[in-house]
């Protein structure tokens, strides 16, 4: 067997695109005046919307007796009674949804406690094109508050 080296250019040929997922999962603390179900409560109007912020749409959708579950043109959306979870890959903007998700859930009571936002690594980056969502992290995280607890951010 001849084992030759291979450029990344001879590996994958240009233009190349890499859908790397991208997945962003949002933990809430329940307020006295949330509703039954908590975030499952949200219309599908409003997850409609988080969605197109996000530049996906909901292709369908399963439930059972602990959470929602969305097949999304880019991945997947859970939605537990205070968790949202979004896998993505492709063009989609995950952090592009943040500001509109902690505006509909503070509507309803319901109230970011942690963030996560992760991406795998590209197996080739040199060869993307679309725009680094890193710079726009810190600005769509909810910071903490003066209230004695605290919560962890958009770690990654």
């Amino acid at each position: 067997m001849t084992v030759t080296s291979q450029t990344t250019q001879e590996v994958y040929p240009s233009p190349f695109f890499e859908g790397s997922e991208k997945r962003i999962e949002l933990t809430f603390d329940l307020g006295q005046d949330a509703p039954v179900g908590g975030l499952r409560a949200l219309p599908r109007a409003q997850l409609d919307a988080i969605c197109t912020a996000a530049h996906c749409c909901i292709v369908s959708v399963c439930a059972n007796e602990y959470f929602d579950a969305y097949v999304l043109s880019e991945s997947s959306l859970f939605v537990y009674p205070n968790k949202i979870i979004m896998k993505t890959c492709g063009t989609t903007r995950l952090l592009d949804a943040v500001p509109l998700i902690l505006d509909l859930t503070a509507s309803i009571d319901v109230h970011p406690a942690k963030a996560r936002y992760s991406r795998a690594s590209y197996l080739a980056a040199e060869h993307q094109v679309c725009d680094d969502d890193r710079p726009q992290t810190p600005s769509v995280c909810p910071t903490p508050t003066t209230t004695p607890r605290t919560y962890t951010a958009c770690t990654s």
